[in-house]
């Protein structure tokens, strides 16, 4: 599982707006 987490993680430097809800999902994930 934490493979995923760090492409979620990755992908928010490309898509700042992306970025916002990755962070409320990681945080959730936590």
């Amino acid at each position: 599982q934490p493979p995923p987490d760090i492409k979620d993680i990755e992908q928010p430097k490309r898509g700042f707006g992306k970025g916002g809800f990755v962070v409320l999902t990681a945080i959730k994930n936590m």
